[in-house]
């Protein structure tokens, strides 16, 4: 598999992660809030200091997808600086501790969630892994 193959196969298993956690956010914050509407926990999701973190997975596929995207291609480069940040958030490697807590907490309360997550940590484990 090549480097893009593996960058894109990570990101779809990273979208599943994200939407997983975020059910699951969403149903917590429903607890605490009372039912909200689409738009309304999208707007949460933007504002709410308890959700920001969720917001390194949605930048980072972003990213992704922009680079993807680009009208002259993507360079070799880019796609190995993806693959990295991707390991850093997957094995949580220099990242902010809020955000590694909340994750692992995330993990630990859905089994969906910690099914991709094993499946991105043995499509991107390496040599140090």
């Amino acid at each position: 598999m090549t480097n893009a193959e593996t960058l894109k196969a990570g990101r779809d298993l990273m979208l599943g992660l994200h939407r997983s956690l975020m059910d699951r956010e969403r149903a917590a914050y429903e607890i605490l809030h009372g039912r909200a509407t689409a738009g309304q926990f999208l707007q949460a999701l933007i504002e709410d200091p308890q959700l920001a973190w969720l917001r390194t997975f949605s930048t980072f596929i972003v990213e992704i997808d922009e680079t993807f995207a680009q009208k002259d291609g993507y360079g070799e480069d880019a796609v190995e600086t993806h693959l990295e940040k991707m390991r850093e958030i997957v094995f949580m490697r220099g990242v902010d501790e809020a955000f590694a807590e909340k994750y692992q907490v995330g993990l630990q309360r859905n089994i969906e969630a910690a099914a991709l997550h094993g499946r991105l940590k043995q499509l991107l484990r390496d040599d140090n892994e």
